[in-house]
C-alpha cells in the first residue's frame, strides 16, 4: 500500500481499539505495586475509543479531518497520566496530516518523528524505562524507513522496534526490574501500534504476536501509571501560568525560561502560551512572563514540601452517619459564584464528605476509575463558578486535570465534543458565554483533597485558595490499608498476595493479615504524640466498629492524641487515613 486515505487510516485506528480491547487485562497487569488499581490498559482503551468516536465519517472528511477528530477525541477522553501522553503522541502524530487527503510513507516518518517529540514534552522531565522509550524507538524505527514504498513496511518496523524497546524497559529502570515487569503503558503502545499494523497488512489481531510470551508476569499485577508520570524534581517551585498576546515565539520562550528553570514545558501559539517550569526563584520568571503579555491562572507550588512522585464507577452504597465529619468554615457552593471547588470522589461518602466541605460538584473516580477531560469539563461547567478550581484527589487524575485546565470553558459542555463520558451536555448552563478559568490543586490522594477541600474560601482569591490548600496539604501524610493482589518483594517488605499491606505516602511499610493491625503498624511509623491529629476512614469492606477499635487503641497508645473516625465508604482501600 502505497499511501493511506481516511478511510484506510480510520479502519486502522479501529484495529488499534480493538488490539487494546483484547490485551487490556494484561496491560492492566502490568504493575509495580502489588495493590488493586491496576488500570492503565483501561485508561489506554478509554482514551483511544474517545478519539475514534470523535473521527466522524472518514468517507466525507478524508484523512486531514480523521486525523482532526481524532486528535480533539483524545484531547478531552484522555484518562490518567498514559491517557495524557498518549493524547499528546497523537496530536503530534497528526499534525503533519492535517489538511492532507492522503499519507505516504514520508509523511508517516515525520509524523512518528513529530509525534515522539511531543510525548516527550508532554513529561516534565521524561524517564526512560516508560512507554516514552518505546515511542522514541518507533520513531526511530520509521526514520530508517524514509525511503520505503509501502506504509506497512513504516508500520511494521515501528511495531517490531516497540516491542523491542519494551522488552528493554526493565533494564532502564530499577523498579520495573524489582518488580519483574515491564511496562504498563509501554504495553500500551505495542499493542496500538499492532493493532494498527494489522489493518495494514499483518497478521490479525488473533495470530499477532505482542512479545507477551517473553514477559515475566508472574501472575496477577497492578498499576504502573505513577512511572510513567512527570518525575519532577522535589526542590524549588513549580511555576505555572498563562500569557495572551501578540506574536509570541515558543522556541524563543523555551530558551529564555531555560536560563532561569530547570525544567521548562511550553506549549501554545503566537497569542495563548501555556507555561510550566520548576525554578529556584519565580521571581525571574515571572517578570520575564509579564513583560511578554497578559498573564493569568497563575500558580506557584513549593516543591521541596511536597512528594517526589507525580508519581467504572463507585458502588452508591448507603452512607450510615459519620463521627466527627469534617466541618467547613465558609458557607455551601453557589451556583452564581466567581470561585466554585470540584473534587474526584471514589465513593457515596467521600462524595457527602466534598460536598459538606463546599464542593459544588463532584466527579465519581478514583482508583481504577480515572475520570476524562471532559468529566472534568463538564463538572467544573455545572459547577457554575466563573473560575473553577479541580481537586483530583488522585496520582493518575492529575494529569488529566492538567490537560483539562488547557482548556476554556463556558459552564456548559461543547455540544461537538465527543468524549466518552456517557453524559448529557448540560445545555441548560450555557447563558454566561464569557469564558472562565480552571485551576488544579495537585492533590494526589483523598485525605489530601479533604484537606484542600476544607482551606477553601470562596470569598478570597484563585491565588489565595491555592496558596491555603498547598499550605493545608503540606506535611500531611496518606495511609492507604488494602490487601494485595499477587506476591511481591517491595521496599523491602516482603508480601503475600491475599495479604494486608500498609502504605505511607505510596510507599510500603507494614503487611499483615488483618487490615487493623497493618493500620497500626503503618501509624506507628508517624511518631504519633498528642500534637498531631489521626483521621481514620473506613471503607467498604471494613465496618464502624472495627474502625472505632483501632482509633481506641492508638488513643490508648498515645494519650491526648486527637483520632477521628469517618465513613468514607471506599472501594479496594480498607482503610484511609492522614496524620496532620
Amino acid at each position: 500500500m502505497e499511501s493511506l486515505n481516511g478511510e484506510d487510516f480510520s479502519a486502522a485506528l479501529s484495529g488499534a481499539v480493538s488490539c487494546l480491547e483484547r490485551h487490556r487485562d494484561l496491560i492492566n497487569a502490568l504493575n509495580v505495586f502489588p495493590v488493586p488499581d491496576g488500570d492503565t490498559g483501561t485508561n489506554m482503551l478509554l482514551t483511544m475509543r474517545a478519539g475514534l468516536d470523535a473521527c466522524g465519517d472518514p468517507a466525507k472528511g478524508g484523512l486531514g479531518s480523521v486525523c482532526a477528530g481524532m486528535a480533539d477525541g483524545l484531547f478531552l477522553g484522555a484518562r490518567g497520566n498514559s491517557g495524557v501522553i498518549l493524547s499528546q503522541f497523537f496530536k503530534g502524530f497528526f499534525g503533519p496530516l492535517l489538511g492532507q487527503e492522503v499519507c505516504g510513507p514520508p509523511d508517516l516518518v515525520t509524523a512518528f518523528q513529530q509525534a515522539s517529540e511531543a510525548a516527550y514534552r508532554a513529561v516534565g522531565k521524561p524517564v526512560e524505562g516508560t512507554m516514552l522509550s518505546v515511542i522514541k524507538a518507533m520513531s526511530a524505527a520509521a526514520q530508517d524507513q524514509n525511503q520505503a514504498a509501502d506504509v506497512g513496511v513504516v508500520w511494521k518496523q515501528a511495531f517490531d522496534r516497540a516491542k523491542a524497546a519494551l522488552a528493554l524497559t526493565p533494564s532502564q529502570l530499577p523498579v520495573l526490574a524489582e518488580a519483574g515487569v515491564v511496562d504498563a503503558g509501554g504495553m500500551g503502545i505495542v499493542a496500538i501500534v499492532g493493532g494498527i499494523w494489522s489493518r495494514l497488512g499483518g497478521p490479525d489481531l488473533e495470530t499477532m504476536d505482542l512479545g507477551i510470551d517473553a514477559m515475566q508476569t508472574g501472575g496477577p499485577m497492578l498499576d504502573q501509571d505513577f512511572i510513567n508520570a512527570s518525575h519532577e524534581a522535589t526542590w524549588g517551585y513549580c511555576t505555572q501560568f498563562l500569557i495572551e498576546g501578540e506574536g509570541l515565539f515558543l522556541d524563543q520562550i523555551r530558551d529564555d525560561l531555560g536560563m532561569a528553570a530547570e525544567s521548562v514545558v511550553v506549549v501554545g501559539d503566537e497569542d495563548r502560551v501555556r507555561v510550566h517550569v520548576h525554578a529556584l526563584d519565580p521571581g525571574p520568571v515571572l517578570s520575564y512572563a509579564v513583560s511578554l503579555g497578559q498573564m493569568s491562572q497563575i500558580k506557584i507550588e513549593n516543591m521541596s514540601q511536597q512528594n517526589r512522585d507525580w508519581s467504572g464507577d463507585a458502588p452508591a452504597e448507603p452512607v450510615p452517619p459519620e463521627a466527627n465529619p469534617p466541618q467547613s468554615n465558609h458557607p455551601g457552593s453557589n451556583p452564581s459564584a466567581e470561585i466554585t471547588l470540584v473534587a474526584v470522589a471514589p465513593s457515596a461518602g467521600f462524595d457527602k464528605l466534598f460536598r459538606q466541605a463546599g464542593c459544588a460538584a463532584v466527579i465519581s473516580g478514583g482508583q481504577t476509575m480515572n475520570p476524562s477531560v471532559q468529566q472534568i469539563l463538564d463538572a467544573a461547567g455545572e459547577s457554575g463558578g466563573k473560575s473553577v478550581i479541580v481537586l483530583p484527589n488522585n496520582r493518575n487524575i492529575v494529569a488529566s486535570a492538567e490537560q483539562a485546565a488547557q482548556l476554556d470553558f463556558s459552564g456548559s459542555s461543547s455540544e461537538d465534543s465527543s468524549g466518552d463520558s456517557g453524559e448529557d451536555s448540560n445545555e441548560d448552563s450555557g447563558e454566561d458565554s464569557g469564558a472562565a478559568s480552571l485551576h488544579v490543586a495537585a492533590t494526589v490522594s483523598v485525605p489530601q483533597g479533604v484537606a484542600a477541600a476544607l482551606a477553601f474560601n470562596p470569598q478570597e482569591s484563585i491565588e489565595h485558595n491555592l496558596q491555603a490548600m498547598n499550605a493545608a496539604i503540606r506535611g500531611l501524610v496518606t495511609i492507604e490499608v488494602t490487601q494485595a493482589v499477587r506476591d511481591s518483594d517491595l521496599d523491602g517488605i516482603s508480601v503475600e498476595a491475599g495479604q494486608f499491606i500498609g502504605l505511607v505516602d505510596g510507599k510500603i511499610v507494614a503487611a499483615g493479615q488483618t487490615a487493623e493491625a497493618v493500620l497500626l503498624e503503618a501509624l506507628a511509623t508517624q511518631n504519633l504524640t498528642d500534637a498531631r491529629t489521626v483521621t481514620l476512614y473506613w471503607g467498604m469492606d471494613s465496618s464502624q466498629e472495627k474502625c472505632d477499635e483501632a482509633a481506641a487503641e492508638i488513643e490508648r497508645e498515645v494519650p491526648g492524641i486527637q483520632v477521628d473516625s469517618i465513613f468514607g465508604g471506599q472501594p479496594h482501600y480498607h482503610y484511609l487515613a492522614s496524620v496532620d
